[in-house]
């Protein structure tokens, strides 16, 4: 498509003002947020997830008993399918952050088959993990002229044309030669999502609001060229964006959609066909999980699977059997319920729920999928496809990933089968070798772009914006690893023993001269305070964790890459801190408390305690404090005690015997006394008197001190040989573990 010449005209030293100029640029963005409820299905609402939405932690999908049967799980980042991501439950990943993650369920309730979205879970947080670990880039946004790339620690980077300031570096190129080199886009953090236009680029932030930079429209009909990032007015919360030829939409949180910019086709949604400078909500759309746009229409899905579409219909991008406009959303039931929507230059395409593919509106390179070159003006199966996983659409071409992983296009070239731009379109899809591993896709005007799952960024097409930075004509056929967009040669090694008191050493790989490596030493996955060498002096601190390194390679026109290594093995020998011997507190008697001496010990350390008599592998107690039993009496008891802690050596204490154990003593044994008349063939009474150990008694009647025969309980009838005698009685106390004593009365004298 060709480009209008603009006069330059540099104003207040900052922007460039160009007329007007009412050219299409094909363009699509696919996005992934969630939602509130369609109110059309309000009945049964989006997905429940709970956890928190910090990188590490765990969210967990919750309702799904309301299906016929278990049903289908994909875990959803930047609504692209995350590779093995199929259970109830979903760890989030450092790749995760600012990014939106979403869960989708397919399945049948009731007898009818069914998809439906979770709400939103919008820009991870780093939770404990370092925001710029893992592969990057993590999202590529082209379209012929530049290409802007993402990166997980939520920088930006752009390369290719710079004649608008579409770069953002706060310079301009006068000539349409592209910028040989990437370059971090200015005053710009927190990145959330991109999207690129011919001449422009913007960003949605963590903060939730929209900045851009390049070519933006101003009230009087006039272009500028605005050479950095600056705010766009009326937008809140955004978390995905999208740009078509001349408009753009955020996807908000809420699930509602701000748009603005050019209006002739309708494609703001607001009624009407006036251009908007400021974001505008369009109304009665809300629980929105996907949108898309194309050069001058505007698609979105819902989270029960419904599409509306509106705006420019020329090549019937509407798929309603007509080429009119529509300034305000419609259904397009025949989708009902979809998977997935996307656009291209001037086509639309849907993943449907039986995984086969639908295509509508321009087919002048067989886009639509259809031999004949005519639009298509209303929904129409693309034949042959089966077991859809994905759909991705950009310019004229359409691509789907398998199940089986492999990538399959049609369309206008180069697709990346070796094609030029100069062979005809593929009315039948192709397969694309080459991609690797497909963690990641996105589709430009002119070229694609893969992440895989090894973390290589590949690309192909045609133009500066496949992200080469050589001349405007380069071709890249095929996939083609853009080392542009990443330096990693190797991936750094840990070598030596993992145990306190070692060193390990950083083995960093192969990497390209000229690139400058630095170190940051991780326990567990969190970095260790001031270890930034090469190599690493084991600190007990660490004892019991796995240890990994991260580089980071920078060089002078590439983007900074990290990459860590493999974790070691658990850091052992670990010191616990403890005392130097072990003493028992107590006396060596039975019943009494035994302990061990009190140490203030760190409480993540398990301690094992065993109470053990002399002779005996027996163990008698395994608390801190043991009370000596009667079996106990003369023997000795010992103390051993075992510290342990994972990856420390464990610390094992033990006490010296103690002294025999010996009986117990009744405390304050009573004196016993008689209770009655002193008279012969009267009967008296012995009271034994409060013993407080509550021992077995026995009683002896005494004489003038000597025992009575058979006078033995505690009632004796006084016989006449007592008349005129010294009668009194002994009590004898006995315990198990004491020692048995006896206490006689006064003697009192018979009558």
């Amino acid at each position: 498509m060709g480009l209008q010449q603009f006069p330059e005209k540099l104003v207040g030293g900052k922007m460039h003002r160009f007329k007007f100029a009412n050219v299409l640029v094909a363009f699509s963005m696919i996005f992934a947020v969630l939602s509130v409820p369609n109110q059309a299905y309000a009945e049964e609402g989006p997905l429940s997830v709970t956890g928190n939405r910090e990188v590490g932690q765990v969210l967990q999908l919750q309702d799904t008993n309301a299906w016929d049967s278990a049903p289908e799980i994909q875990w959803l980042r930047d609504f692209q399918p995350i590779p093995g991501a199929n259970s109830t439950s979903y760890q989030l990943q450092a790749k995760d952050y600012l990014r939106s993650v979403t869960v989708r369920a397919v399945g049948e309730s009731g007898g009818v088959a069914k998809v439906r979205f979770s709400l939103p879970i919008a820009r991870t947080a780093k939770g404990t993990f370092d925001g710029t670990r893992g592969e990057q880039p993590v999202g590529v946004y082209s379209n012929f002229w530049h290409t802007c790339v993402a990166q997980i620690g939520g920088s930006a980077q752009c390369i290719g044309r710079n004649r608008y300031g579409e770069i953002g570096n706060g310079t301009i190129e006068a000539a349409y030669n592209p910028n040989p080199k990437p370059e971090t886009v200015k005053d710009l953090d927190g990145v959330v999502s991109l999207s690129t236009s011919d001449r422009s680029s913007c960003a949605a932030l963590e903060d939730g609001t929209v900045k851009c930079w390049g070519i933006q429209l101003f009230s009087d009909g006039i272009e500028q060229a605005i050479l950095s990032p600056e705010l766009v007015e009326g937008v809140e919360d955004a978390i995905m964006l999208g740009q078509g030829g001349t408009h753009n939409c955020a996807l908000l949180a809420g699930g509602a959609i701000s748009c603005w910019g050019a209006n002739f086709g309708g494609q703001l949604g607001d009624g009407t066909q006036i251009e908007r400078i400021n974001a505008i909500e369009v109304e009665n759309i809300s629980g929105v999980v996907d949108v898309s746009l194309t050069s001058g229409t505007t698609c979105v899905l819902t989270y029960d699977g419904s599409v509306r579409c509106w705006g420019y219909n020329y090549n019937g991008e509407l798929g309603n059997g007509t080429t009119e406009n529509a300034s305000t959303p419609s259904y397009m039931t025949s989708l009902f319920p979809a998977i997935k929507v996307a656009g291209g230059g001037n086509h639309m395409c849907s993943l449907t729920i039986t995984r086969t593919v639908k295509c509508w509106g321009s087919n002048y390179e067989y886009q639509s999928g259809f031999a004949s070159l005519q639009n298509v003006l209303e929904p129409r199966t693309v034949e042959g496809l089966y077991n859809i996983k994905d759909l991705i659409v950009g310019g004229s071409k359409s691509c789907v990933i398998k199940s089986d992983g492999t990538l399959w296009c049609w369309g206008g070239g180069p697709l990346g089968d070796g094609s030029s731009p100069q062979e005809p379109g593929k009315s039948e899809p192709v397969q694309i070798s080459g991609t690797g591993d497909i963690q990641q896709i996105y589709a430009g005007l002119s070229g694609m772009f893969v992440v895989t799952t090894q973390g290589a960024t590949k690309g192909w097409g045609f133009g500066p914006g496949v992200g080469t930075g050589t001349d405007e004509e380069v071709l890249v056929p095929s996939p083609t690893v853009l080392n542009r967009w990443q330096t990693r040669k190797s991936v750094p090694v840990v070598a030596g023993d993992p145990r306190v008191g070692s060193i390990l050493l950083a083995n960093s790989g192969l990497w390209d001269s000229g690139v400058s490596l630095s170190y940051q030493w991780l326990s567990d996955g969190v970095e260790i305070e001031s270890a930034t060498d090469d190599r690493y002096l084991v600190s007990n601190e660490v004892a019991g964790t796995r240890l990994s390194l991260k580089v980071e390679a920078s060089k002078v026109g590439f983007l900074t890459h990290f990459t860590e290594s493999a974790p070691t093995q658990m850091v052992t020998g670990g010191k616990i801190s403890a005392p130097t011997s072990l003493t028992v507190i107590g006396a060596a008697k039975f019943g009494e408390s035994l302990s061990a001496a009190p140490y203030f010990w760190d409480p993540t350390v398990t301690l094992d305690y065993a109470w053990q008599r002399e002779g005996s592998s027996s163990v008698l107690g395994r608390s801190q404090n043991y009370v000596v039993a009667v079996a106990d009496v003369g023997k000795r008891i010992r103390l051993t005690l075992r510290a342990t802690k994972l990856g420390h050596d464990t610390v094992t204490l033990i006490t010296p015997y103690s002294s025999k154990i010996t009986l117990r003593s009744f405390a304050s044994p009573p004196i016993p006394s008689i209770t009655g008349t002193m008279k012969v063939g009267k009967t008296v009474t012995g009271v034994t008197g409060v013993w407080l150990e509550n021992p077995n008694v026995s009683y002896q009647w005494l004489l003038d001190g000597k025992p009575i025969s058979k006078a033995t309980k505690a009632t004796l009838k006084i016989p006449t040989s007592a008349k005129n005698r010294k009668l009194s009685i002994r009590v004898t106390a006995t315990k198990p573990g004491y020692v048995s004593v006896s206490k006689t009365s006064g003697v009192k004298k018979v009558s």
